[in-house]
């Protein structure tokens, strides 16, 4: 039975105990496993403890200066010392760990007050310890692993923090749990090169901040479960607004999604749909407003996308999406005040705010207004209809998209991809309200009176915009023979607009969709059906490969010089259809496979562009096998065969791919290497569809009919005609192959909205943001940016969207002209003004000085602060090049004088 004793006694005892560690460096064995041990027998945390404090004295100890000094004692002289007897499978393994955060012995109260004096200690440490052993940091690192286990966030969790000193340690301690990732993120990068082992990635922010969502979120769910009162949303709340104030907020969102969704649909108390919602609010008012929302449907968009990649074209997935988000984010309806405002508060910011974002599109918007009705309310009478709180929400959304739509100002200044999402929001409200009410909010927004905004518009593409939304708004409210019929859409040329149009259907929250289940069933027996062939039809096949019985003594075998592999090729045969390509490409165990696929790739494409619509389905599918192909097997020409597919591949549907490689160009996954050669695709593919071949000569537009053609004439065969002499004139049949030859520019209409565009809104949310895996911080990645921007800025000098190009670049280059840039970045950017002068505007002198004065003046104020500060001839000589070009204008250069 050990004896107790005084808290006195104990703090002189820790002094001398810490005193001897200190005094010698190489202390022996027996002092460090003493200086270990005692303290936690005082804690009556040891098995055969000899003497005790009072149960009442052990925060007392804890809380005490003393400890933290023996806690530092540990940290800098034990760990570095004696790391190779502190390793998991070491027996003094677990003495150390309950040192720092107790045992499940240890009352929660103890726990919470060891690990709040342990953690910025260890913490500390990582900072100040230079000369430490790989091994010692590997102790320090998997003891910050204990503080975000599960068990540890348990008791953090369920403790209720209501005086302001307890308020502050729970920030506190939030902000250390978000820091351990960077202080190890340094501390390994520096000291040794990061292997592939697990235990020493954990750490990496990729895996940390899911992991730590992950426990959170389990956390959330025991607690809730045990019946714990609620006030450990706050410290959650905390936690969680803290990881999205450091930008994690997406992958972190990805990581809490899916067990979230689980325990709403699986529980059976009504009090879990209203758990979730207090959550990401209190969250939100700590860090980002809208920050949870904005990563939640970050999230769904991306589901999106993988189910395009998988080719299911499932038309109830945004509804099923819809439906579960709104359970996620908003919980249970209710008539609440509150719950109204959050809801509208969330229209509000998805509507105006993600129109800039470069990811939301017309998916997300359909998400988001599903997702609220779905949360204001659905009837269920015969078929779905809007309840009352549904149809308040729909015609806010309706009022804060048409005030945003009709401003003149947002008409003339806002990006094209910013007006068309606006407008597809409003088509979208306007699909689900009735007629009645849809003619009030008209009136009451004025919006037919904002249309002629759009229709004085010099911009074509803006004023076909204003055409789209008011013939779309007018076939919802008004009676066919009274409907506005403009007429200057054309089906073929204008497929885009009727795209935008057709969204006056996309009601998906109230939308009937039959039963699936059947259907597929139903499909997949008749497929395998399909595939069964008759054994008899085999034998009568005479192109079929003869196979021989396993039983045959007639198997053949390799000749002495036939590898395995050539005989395996022979047997492959090139793949005929984009099925079959995913299949070679996807296999990545089979070298002779992906060799096929890749070689077979571009040919195929180009052969199947224009034709039924396979490759538009299955080319989100293979881009993402092309770019993740792997490297090891040194394939011959890999990078000109994946770069020739990518090509043919944005080529052949640029409307459905080029978004999703831009966004792989902006991914954190994706390589530099990678990065580069999707750079370079997108730029040849925008010139393969403004017309330019490989050799950089321009395909022919017309082939011209060659008059006065001198041909030889034999005068001794000429005689006399017989009869009447008729006259045939070839005039209709050179004009048919005229007609033939002509080809039309489709880069027109592409140029900005699909390429240049979207590129230039992840640079600038890279600006804003500026994450480590940005094409910015790299500067050779950066160069190759701006020569692929230059290059489809060449490529539409014909097009309708060169003035905006135009006008987008001088603002971009502008932005880079006083940063500490590299000079192949500014060979680049000069190279792109000198295609503006030279190339975009060329003849048209005036026109360029007449639309961008301002722009001319500043360039030519940049290129003489080159002259002057530059030390490289090149540079100079391309600077002198320019500044001659923008002299050498028209007259009207006083203007920008």
């Amino acid at each position: 039975m050990p004896h107790q004793t005084n808290l006195e006694t104990v703090l002189a005892e820790l002094d001398t105990l810490d005193t001897e560690i200190k005094k010698t460096s190489n202390s022996n064995l027996k002092v460090i496993v003493q200086s270990l041990k005692t303290p936690l027998e005082w804690l009556d945390l040891s098995q055969d403890a000899v003497c005790t404090l009072p149960a009442g004295q052990h925060s007392q100890l804890i809380h005490d200066a003393a400890w933290k000094k023996h806690i530092w004692i540990v940290c800098q002289h034990i760990i570095p010392q004696w790391a190779f007897l502190l390793e998991p499978s070491s027996v003094y393994r677990p003495l150390l760990i309950t040192t720092f955060m107790g045992n499940s012995d240890c009352e929660p109260s103890i726990c919470l007050a060891m690990a709040l004096t342990s953690l910025p200690v260890v913490l500390e440490c990582l900072s100040i310890e230079n000369n430490v052993s790989i091994s010692a940091l590997e102790v320090y690192a998997q003891l910050l692993k204990h503080f975000i286990s599960s068990k540890l966030l348990y008791i953090y969790m369920s403790t209720d923090y209501t005086t302001p000193s307890l308020l502050m340690k729970r920030e506190s301690l939030c902000s250390h749990l978000c820091s351990i990732s960077a202080r190890l993120g340094n501390t390994f990068g520096i000291d040794y090169h990061i292997s592939d082992s697990i235990e020493k990635e954990w750490y990496l922010d990729k895996h940390f901040y899911p992991t730590l969502s992950r426990h959170l979120i389990q956390t959330i769910i025991a607690l809730e479960e045990n019946k714990v009162p609620r006030f450990y949303i706050g410290f959650a709340a905390d936690l969680l607004a803290k990881m999205i104030r450091q930008g994690y907020a997406e992958i972190c969102i990805k990581a809490m999604y899916p067990p979230v969704l689980t325990h709403v649909k699986q529980s059976k108390n009504q009090q879990a749909y209203s758990l979730w919602p207090s959550l990401w609010d209190k969250s939100e008012c700590m860090s980002t407003v809208h920050g949870v929302s904005k990563a939640m449907l970050y999230y769904l968009k991306n589901r999106l996308v993988e189910a395009d990649k998988n080719t299911s074209n499932d038309p109830s997935l945004i509804q099923s999406l819809a439906f579960d988000m709104a359970a996620v984010y908003f919980g249970s309806s209710n008539d609440s005040a509150e719950s109204m405002k959050r809801m509208k508060a969330f229209v509000h910011y998805s509507i105006l705010d993600l129109a800039s974002e470069r990811w939301a599109d017309v998916r997300v918007l359909r998400l988001t207004l599903a997702a609220v009705v779905y949360a204001a309310g659905v009837g269920t009478d015969k078929e779905p209809c809007l309840s009352e709180r549904a149809l308040s929400v729909l015609c806010y959304a309706f009022e804060t998209a048409a005030n945003r739509w009709k401003e003149s100002v947002f008409i003339e200044h806002s990006s094209e991809k910013e007006r068309e999402y606006i407008s597809s929001a409003l088509l979208i409200v306007t699909s689900y309200l009735d007629k009645e009410t849809l003619k009030e909010s008209v009136a009451k927004t004025f919006l037919m009176g904002g249309i002629s905004h759009y229709f004085s518009s010099a911009d074509i593409r803006i004023a076909k915009l204003g055409v789209t939304v008011a013939e779309g708004v007018s076939e919802c409210m008004d009676d066919p023979e009274s409907r506005f019929v403009c007429g200057i859409l054309d089906k073929e040329t204008d497929h885009h607009f009727f795209q935008i149009k057709s969204l006056i259907t996309a009601k998906d929250a109230i939308c009937q969709l039959e039963e699936r289940e059947i259907d597929l069933d139903t499909r997949a027996a008749e497929e395998e059906i399909e595939d069964e062939e008759p054994e008899d039809a085999k034998e009568m096949d005479p192109d079929a490969r003869m196979e021989a019985e396993s039983d045959s003594d007639l198997e053949p075998y390799l000749m002495e010089e036939e590898s395995d592999e050539e005989g395996h090729k022979e047997k492959l045969k090139p793949p005929a259809y984009m099925l079959d390509l995913i299949g070679y490409l996807g296999d990545h165990d089979d070298p002779v496979k992906l060799d096929i696929g890749l070689s077979a790739a571009e040919a195929m494409i180009r052969q199947k562009t224009g034709l039924g619509s396979e490759i538009a389905e299955n080319s989100i599918q293979v881009a993402s096998l092309l770019i993740r192909l792997p490297e090891t097997y040194q394939l011959t020409d890999f990078r000109k065969r994946q770069q020739g597919a990518l090509v043919a591949l944005i080529a052949a549907a640029p409307e459905t791919l080029t978004s999703y490689i831009i966004d792989q160009i902006y991914d954190r996954n994706t390589s530099n290497g990678q990065k580069q050669a999707l750079l370079i695709s997108v730029s040849l593919a925008a010139r393969e569809l403004a017309g330019w071949t490989q050799d950089g000569s321009p395909q022919t537009l017309d082939t011209p009919y060659i008059e006065n053609t001198q041909y030889p004439i034999d005068t001794h065969k000429m005689i006399k005609p017989i009869g009447k002499v008729r006259v045939f004139s070839h005039s209709s049949e050179i004009e048919q192959k005229r007609k033939r030859s002509t080809k039309s520019n489709k880069l027109n209409g592409l140029a900005h909205t699909t390429f240049f565009s979207p590129l230039l809104l992840g640079w600038w949310e890279g600006v804003q943001r500026k994450p480590r895996w940005w094409v910015g911080n790299d500067k050779m990645l950066m160069e190759r940016f701006i020569m692929a921007l230059n290059v489809i800025m060449d490529s539409a000098t014909n097009t309708l969207d060169k003035r905006q190009i135009v006008a987008d670049y001088f603002e971009f280059c502008s932005s880079l002209r006083h940063i500490n840039s590299t000079q192949g970045v500014k060979r680049a950017l000069l190279l792109g003004l000198d295609i503006i002068i030279n190339t975009s505007y060329r003849q048209q002198e005036s026109i360029l000085v007449d639309l961008f004065p301002r722009q001319l003046a500043e360039t030519q104020g940049w290129l003489q602060n080159i002259l002057d500060n530059s030390n490289e001839d090149a540079l100079k000589e391309q600077a002198i090049r320019l500044l001659t070009s923008i002299m050498t204008l028209s007259l009207k250069l006083d203007k920008i004088q």
